[in-house]
């Protein structure tokens, strides 16, 4: 087993490892652990990510479900009563 497959093998347990404090900690309402724990957990999952290839073992990201502004806005004016609105 060469190094880089050692090293490859921590990584994934202290992943692993990680992902069960992240549980624990959520079961035991310690908010402020997680994010903390969190942030270590990115920090790994971008190193594991890298050694992995060109993005091969990146997670797609969620859409963006908030709808931009403008949007928002237009939507609003529409579902409410014109009497409801400024008249500036």
């Amino acid at each position: 087993m060469s190094f880089i497959d050692s090293a490859a093998e921590v990584l994934d347990r202290a992943e692993a490892s990680l992902h069960s404090l992240i549980s624990d900690a959520l079961k035991g309402k310690a908010y402020r652990e997680v994010t903390a724990i969190a942030t270590m957990a990115e920090s790994l999952s971008a190193i594991n990510a890298g050694r992995s290839g060109a993005g091969a073992g990146r997670r797609a990201s969620a859409p963006e479900m908030t709808p931009p502004p403008v949007a928002a806005e237009a939507a609003k004016a529409s579902s409410e009563p014109s009497w409801m609105r400024p008249k500036s």
